[in-house]
């Protein structure tokens, strides 16, 4: 053990000597610490610019160098990882979905995608990224292979599993079964996905034998599995030992209690019971979506074993964009507050930053050489704000303990609700920025600071009084720890509050914590 660490020791040092700073591996605790900004291989970034109709659901050129080339403008916003669509060889030729562009129709897990690089263009990836402080999460997609023709499925195709008695046999779902869930085909007749038999021990040692040395030859931190609730759970804890690296799976339900007994099998988890409201939150007509976001929050911090290790999102391949939904900036400002000052680990869909408006898949994947990287756009400068704030309180004296303590979320009203996390509290709203304003108290024992503008909120007789403008969010952090922390040190006003002349106005008692 003595000669291992001085092995060790002497590496760091001749590292340092040579200029090369070696990424620590990452756990499960330091992934809670992260930022993701997930993306479509084949529609972030390419190494030349080519035309691209998503509507064609055809492959349009994203590429590993592409991406490589746009880490800046990732980093910039905030982000310290990345998470990347399926990186394996796919299934060829048009269907009547298209094709195989975003991953998830494997033929060969042996072998990359070629439309997306070589072996050497996804380490490339790997060590920009880690050499910048980064980190790669690769989607992976082990519960099937695809066929685009049901009647006659040729399964030497694939590989490793090249024999149809790698297989379950083929089964409509349904979806109130758990054994067909797990042994039974997705997808149709059009495009049919052959369910691999993960009960068959030469299949088990394969796929795990498979998985340690993908991470080990790609230099991967973290994985996303695709369709986690279509294999039995107790497969994942072996895969995922396996493969050495935090695993964060797909298990799309809404019911917390359901949802939250798949993180006894696997480290994470994508926060669905809260994004499908969360997300329902923005669309104007639905004002009591966030009282049910605070409940499905409060539900999930109550029933998962860590929800700090969940990932939380709003956007994805599969759901509208938000922009699509309502436009409204300081309601996009809102839910992008929700997705990164919340439990969890934040994953921002790209082009969540541009306000993408596409309202249904195929159209929510555009290219986004062609609807741009712009920097200096509101909503990409308010992320990397947020993002900013999240990592310095990361960092802060109190850091460990704030990143590992589950929000606590109470509803205001119908549009107004709050995240206590630790000393952090941060009000959410919906109602957009219409000419109200809301005046929130609640028992307070030190004035705070919204980190958000470095503005003095004082107390008055135990009582902190705070207006909200035009829908406007915030994030409140106690003055003295501002001042310990060294936030808003060249900004912060020593005065209360001014509240600003407007038509509306509502005043609402906000919770008593004590």
């Amino acid at each position: 053990m003595k000669h291992h660490k001085m092995l060790l020791k002497t590496f760091k040092v001749l590292s340092l000597l040579l200029g090369v700073i070696p990424i620590e591996a990452l756990d499960k605790h330091g992934w809670r610490k992260q930022s993701i900004y997930s993306l479509l291989t084949d529609r972030f970034a390419t190494t030349e610019s080519v035309n691209c109709n998503p509507e064609d659901r055809a492959y349009c050129g994203g590429n590993w160098k592409g991406i490589i080339n746009k880490l800046d403008y990732i980093q910039n916003m905030g982000f310290t990882a990345i998470w990347i669509s399926p990186v394996i060889k796919n299934i060829e030729g048009a269907t009547k979905y298209g094709e195989a562009y975003h991953g998830y129709w494997p033929q060969d897990l042996l072998s990359l995608n070629p439309h997306f690089g070589t072996e050497e263009d996804l380490i490339d990836l790997s060590d920009a990224l880690h050499e910048r402080g980064m980190y790669l999460m690769v989607d992976t997609v082990v519960n099937h292979m695809a066929a685009p023709d049901t009647r006659n499925i040729d399964f030497s195709i694939y590989s490793p599993f090249n024999k149809e008695e790698h297989y379950h046999p083929m089964c409509p779902i349904i979806q109130s079964d758990p054994l067909s869930l797990e042994q039974c085909w997705i997808g149709t007749e059009d495009v049919t996905l052959p369910d691999v038999d993960t009960e068959n021990p030469f299949i088990i040692e394969t796929l795990y034998n498979f998985i340690h040395d993908h991470v080990k030859k790609f230099k991967i931190d973290g994985l996303r599995i695709d369709a986690a609730k279509h294999v039995r759970q107790t497969f994942w804890p072996g895969f995922c030992e396996a493969a050495g690296v935090y695993c964060q799976g797909e298990e799309w339900t809404g019911e917390a209690a359901a949802f939250c007994e798949w993180q006894g099998f696997m480290d994470g988890l994508h926060n669905f019971p809260v994004q499908g409201v969360a997300s329902e939150a923005v669309i104007p007509v639905n004002d009591r979506a966030l009282r049910k976001t605070a409940i499905a929050m409060n539900l999930v911090a109550h029933h998962c074993i860590d929800s700090t290790l969940l990932g939380l999102f709003l956007e994805s391949q599969d759901a509208p964009r938000l922009a699509a939904l309502n436009n409204d900036f300081n309601v996009l400002k809102n839910a992008m507050t929700l997705n990164l000052m919340s439990d969890g680990i934040p994953i921002v869909f790209y082009g969540q930053e541009q306000m993408l408006d596409g309202s249904h898949d195929p159209i929510n994947r555009p290219a986004m050489w062609i609807t741009g990287y712009h920097t200096e756009g509101p909503l990409y400068k308010y992320t990397a704000k947020v993002n900013q704030i999240r990592r310095d309180l990361i960092n802060s004296q109190d850091g460990e303990e704030w990143i590992r303590t589950r929000t606590h979320a109470i509803p205001v009203g119908d549009n107004v609700m709050l995240m206590y996390k630790g000393p952090v509290i941060t009000f959410i709203t919906n109602y957009g920025s219409v000419n109200k304003e809301y005046i929130i108290k609640m028992p307070a024992s030190e004035p705070m600071v919204d980190l958000l503008t470095c503005t003095l909120i004082e107390v008055e007789n135990e009582i902190l009084k705070t207006t909200i403008h035009l829908g406007e969010p915030k994030i409140l952090y106690p003055y003295k720890l501002t001042m310990r922390d060294g936030f808003c040190a060249d900004k912060l006003s020593l005065q209360d509050e001014i509240p600003g002349v407007f038509m509306g106005h509502n005043e609402i008692n906000g919770p008593d914590k004590k």
